[in-house]
């Protein structure tokens, strides 16, 4: 995926000069809580954890200039999901909504994908209140081991269909 740029909110591949600002976050119990991942420990966790997510298809979510959070892509087949965690001090700026809208546009116009999924625990209200602001639809429940426990989470998913019953109102 090319870098995706709107307003102020820039979505690139993540490097490793994202560590310091990564960390800032990623240290934070409730993040990693609702993202499914333990807080960091130290600077050099989160070096590590970059090291991996280079690899994969994940994305440093940059608002005015500073690396707030990320978004991951896993593409299976036509199906593209998605998984986000973005930094306390930016709740409630709408910046999440704004990155995922760009990333839904352009995964749905410049590629084959037709469907798009999110997992969200079940009191997570704000993501799933992203989602569905977004169009996706809460389809099911679906169980997951995530720090070797067994979490019921909601399963959402958009279809280009429906995103492309949408396309007016977002423009």
């Amino acid at each position: 995926m090319k870098t995706i740029k709107i307003d102020e909110i820039i979505l690139r591949k993540i490097a490793l000069k994202d560590a310091k600002e990564m960390y800032q976050y990623a240290k934070n119990p409730l993040i990693g809580k609702m993202a499914g991942w333990t807080a960091h420990q130290s600077i050099e966790e989160t070096k590590s954890v970059i090291k991996t997510l280079m690899k994969l298809n994940t994305y440093a979510l940059v608002y005015q200039d500073v690396m707030v959070g990320t978004i991951g892509i896993d593409i299976v087949g036509n199906k593209a999901i998605l998984g986000y965690a973005l930094s306390e001090d930016y709740w409630y700026k709408n910046i999440m909504h704004r990155a995922l809208k760009a990333l839904i546009i352009y995964l749905f116009n410049k590629t084959k994908i037709s469907l798009l999924e999110a997992t969200t625990y079940q009191s997570n209200y704000r993501s799933q209140n992203v989602l569905l602001k977004l169009g996706f639809q809460k389809k099911s429940q679906v169980k997951k081991i995530i720090l070797e426990e067994e979490i019921i989470l909601d399963l959402f998913l958009l279809e280009r269909e429906a995103y492309e019953r949408m396309i007016l109102p977002w423009q």
